[in-house]
């Protein structure tokens, strides 16, 4: 297969891509801990979260801006020159790899407990990679295409759900917004850090943008949009559940269709395919993820296809995946590492870049 690459990303396009990713990368899981933790003060942290995001993201632009847009491997070879630029290069590949393997194994062990009870959980993480090779040979374009496809088959119906099931809720659950009995405010603000953990993708999907003079604006639109999305998904959590019933599901959203079970309800009756729409958000996110690790990869070995960086990436994510031996366990790790990821890629490293930059730039004028 031909490998289509995509230099005219429209804005609206940036705009569903990351916000479908950051849905499928942490809407299953996304509302226990952090009802655990903050309890209703959750809607809160999710807001703070998606402002400290926001202006990490800033951060990123700031950099790519003064690398004139260019691609991640190109920037920080620039930046710090090509064998530091490697290193940096080799720990954004670590980082991708964590992320995808850690979701690989949420997403399988998620879609094995609601719909493919009896499938084997190595089969459903097989069916996960061809799905992500099978688009990933196809280059970026393949990539976004099938973003812009899935963005408008969940956004519709997702949203109708949680209309529906917002109303069938208490909104006196919800209430009041502030907890003062949940004083765990540090593990708060690193579970909701961690439900946008698809901003890292901003760092390979900026230099693809047709407009790069309202770069701004569309991040703004980006990570507006997701957490306007996540906070109405834990207020809908909170009218429907509560916020100490919610604390007991390992799934909350999954649990929510699960519970609408009014006679001839027309969402009972579609329950299955409303939890399969949902999936199909998890698909794409883990597609873009191992897409970017393959390409990543790619450039590293100095590959001429991207192929053969899958013949390394699949093996390795695969194997990654299957360490923890629970979910239990892999919500830890995901807890533990990935804001502290996070927190490296999208603010010391654009600060690093701009840092490196500027002083460059310097340079260049003195002489």
């Amino acid at each position: 297969m031909q490998e289509g690459k995509l230099n005219n990303l429209s804005n609206l396009d940036f705009i569903k891509t990351i916000f479908i990713c950051n849905v499928g990368l942490g809407g299953f899981i996304f509302g226990s801990n952090l009802s655990k933790s903050v309890g209703k003060s959750g809607m809160i942290f999710v807001l703070v979260a998606g402002l400290a995001v926001y202006l990490s993201m800033l951060l990123v632009y700031k950099a790519m801006e003064l690398n004139h847009f260019r691609s991640f491997d190109v920037v920080v070879e620039k930046a710090f020159g090509t064998t530091l630029g490697k290193v940096f290069i080799v720990e954004m590949i670590i980082t991708l790899l964590i992320i995808t393997s850690i979701q690989l194994r949420v997403y399988a062990l998620a879609a094995g407990t609601v719909l493919l009870e009896r499938t084997a959980v190595e089969l459903i993480m097989v069916t996960y990679l061809i799905i992500a090779i099978y688009l990933a040979r196809g280059g970026s374009e393949s990539v976004v295409r099938f973003n812009q496809i899935i963005a408008w088959i969940v956004i519709v119906p997702v949203v109708i759900l949680l209309v529906y099931c917002m109303f069938r809720g208490e909104i006196k659950n919800a209430l009041p917004f502030v907890d003062l009995e949940r004083k765990e405010v540090l593990t708060g603000f690193k579970d909701g850090i961690e439900i946008f953990g698809a901003i890292i993708l901003i760092y390979f999907f900026i230099p693809l943008l047709k407009d790069k003079e309202n770069v701004p604006k569309v991040l703004t639109k980006s990570i507006c949009l997701s957490t306007i999305y996540y906070v109405f998904l834990f207020f809908t959590f909170l009218t429907f559940f509560g916020a100490q019933k919610l604390e007991d599901f390992q799934y909350p959203f999954i649990s929510m269709v699960k519970n609408i079970n009014e006679v001839s309800s027309f969402f009972e009756r579609l329950d299955s395919i409303i939890v399969t729409i949902f999936l199909l958000s998890t698909i794409t996110a883990f597609c873009n993820l191992f897409y970017f690790l393959s390409e990543l990869i790619k450039k590293i070995f100095c590959f001429s296809y991207s192929g053969f960086a899958m013949t390394i990436s699949i093996p390795l994510v695969y194997l990654l995946s299957r360490l923890p031996q629970n979910i239990a366990a892999v919500n830890a790790i995901r807890t533990l590492i990935l804001p502290l990821l996070l927190a490296i890629n999208l603010v010391i490293i654009p600060i690093l870049i701009i840092l490196s930059s500027k002083k460059r730039g310097e340079n260049h004028e003195k002489k």
